[in-house]
């Protein structure tokens, strides 16, 4: 056993490591069946005698005889012990010494880490050598291909040369430039993701982000850092948000990127460019770009196709009335019919499954003009709360459409319940969008209006002003029949 790697690692660790080695070797999830059962015991025996590395203990055929005393010896048997050793052995560097390192890098660079610090440079090198070969097999660059990318390169200076300051400018580039990637690609995502939030959720201050990320965007282009997909994709994802409400350009040049790479990008990448994607086209669609309807329900089936929508092998309520509401409108009656007999069972995220299903298909009847089948579905319960204020919306309507004596009461008790609201439940333009409609359904709901074609007029003005107005084009159609 004397000169082997085995031995030669054992050496490499302190008294403390070799005890909490041991408390590894021993614990329930590495003692299994699939493990040799002398295996432990072979690190016990080697442990005894470990201080005297030539102690004639240590030679094959006494722990031979040790481990197997009453069995004659076969050639080859502690050789295949000590390797299962030795793995177990690099499991526990990997585990133990990767705090400096992070858990998304490769198992062999953890190694070579310890390895180098250890001072014991050919078993550094052999697993830089496996970290190499197995990066130039990974076709997908993500944000773990450039960070390990960055740390292959570091250990490769720092393990061939004794100073690190003495190497090659042209070695220190290699160094550089995949660090540069994984930084731009972690401030790309995450201010792709802070604009979202500002153009969607609540205000927030970006202009140093966007000062930075537009004035880089010229040194990174330079240096080919954006020949990456991901990151050429990453950026023109920042720039759709950055100017969303301003034109379609950003969407369909980026829309032609994705499907240019789409065999080499990982689908966790993929499904966040296609949430931020859908945010802004149905922003735009809110505001007035009507002719992106279609596009937004083509993406939405596209997306369930290839599974960027899917949440714990399902689809969450949000994600799943949005499916619906874009089927509808775009009047694919058939096809949300047969998406919902198929879904039905698959909504995530909600304790109460069945009643989002029973609103998406009260959403369904009500566009059938169904309205008693969609009345008695919108009876459940709702944890999320746009779900619940959406069903009282659709109440409302099904009562106008059906001309109910109950509407206006209906409608009060509706304000009154908008108004109760805390502001840290509901949005302020949340609360507008939905006070408009109350307001206006109140006023299209008034007897004097269906017969004064001057007050419709003027309620359709108002209608199409409103910035912040939930139920807008089912208002201005209904407004639209009153004219005739």
């Amino acid at each position: 056993m004397k000169g082997s790697k085995l031995m030669a690692t054992l050496d490499l660790f302190s008294k403390a490591e070799l005890e909490s080695l041991d408390d590894f070797l021993r614990s329930p999830y590495f003692v299994s069946k699939q493990n040799p059962k002398e295996l432990y015991p072979l690190f016990q025996y080697i442990h005894r005698y470990l201080a005297d590395k030539e102690h004639p203990n240590l030679e094959k055929a006494k722990v031979y005889q040790s481990l197997y005393p009453k069995e004659s010896f076969i050639k080859g048997r502690i050789d295949k012990l000590m390797s299962a050793l030795l793995q177990k052995i690099h499991q526990f560097i990997i585990l133990h010494f990767n705090e400096n390192i992070g858990p998304k890098t490769q198992e062999e660079i953890t190694l070579v880490d310890f390895f180098r610090k250890r001072n014991a440079p050919k078993q550094a090198h052999f697993y830089l050598e496996k970290a190499k070969k197995k990066q130039a097999k990974i076709k997908v660059t993500g944000e773990n291909f450039f960070f390990n990318e960055f740390l292959i390169n570091k250990e490769n200076i720092r393990t061939q040369l004794p100073q690190f300051g003495s190497t090659k400018p042209n070695n220190l580039q290699r160094v550089l430039q995949p660090l540069d990637a994984y930084y731009l690609l972690n401030k790309l995502e995450y201010a792709c993701f802070l604009l979202s939030f500002d153009r969607f959720r609540q205000p927030i201050e970006t202009k140093q982000i966007t000062l930075f990320l537009d004035k880089a965007k010229v040194l990174y282009e330079a240096q080919g850092l954006l020949e990456s997909p991901l990151l050429a994709i990453y950026y023109q994802t920042y720039e759709m948000l950055k100017k969303v409400g301003e034109t379609d350009t950003t969407y369909w040049e980026l829309k032609e990127l994705i499907i240019k790479n789409q065999g080499t990008l990982p689908l966790e990448f993929l499904k966040v460019i296609s949430g931020l994607i859908r945010n802004v086209m149905l922003r735009r669609l809110n505001h007035g770009a009507e002719h992106l309807r279609e596009e937004i329900f083509h993406l939405y089936q596209k997306h369930l196709e290839k599974g960027y929508l899917h949440h714990e092998e399902g689809l969450l309520p949000s994600t799943f009335k949005n499916i619906v509401a874009m089927g509808l409108k775009s009047k694919a009656f058939d096809w949300v019919f047969q998406f919902l007999q198929k879904n039905k069972e698959k909504i995530r995220g909600t304790k109460f499954p069945e009643d989002v299903y029973h609103y998406n298909l009260a959403y369904y009847y009500f566009e059938q003009q169904q309205y008693d089948q969609a009345l008695e579905l919108l009876v459940g319960q709702y944890d999320d709360l746009f779900y619940k204020i959406s069903a009282k919306r659709m109440e409302l309507k099904i009562y106008y459409e059906t001309k109910s004596q109950i509407l206006i009461s209906k409608i009060d008790a509706f304000k009154v319940y908008i108004f109760r609201l805390p502001s840290k439940k509901i949005l302020d333009h949340k609360r507008a969008s939905n006070n408009n409609y109350i307001k206006f359904l109140h006023q299209l709901s008034n007897s004097k209006t269906a017969i004064d074609p001057k007050r419709i007029e003027r309620l359709l003005l108002k209608v199409e002003a409103s910035q912040f107005l939930t139920e807008k084009d089912w208002l201005l159609q209904k407004l639209q029949e009153l004219k005739k």
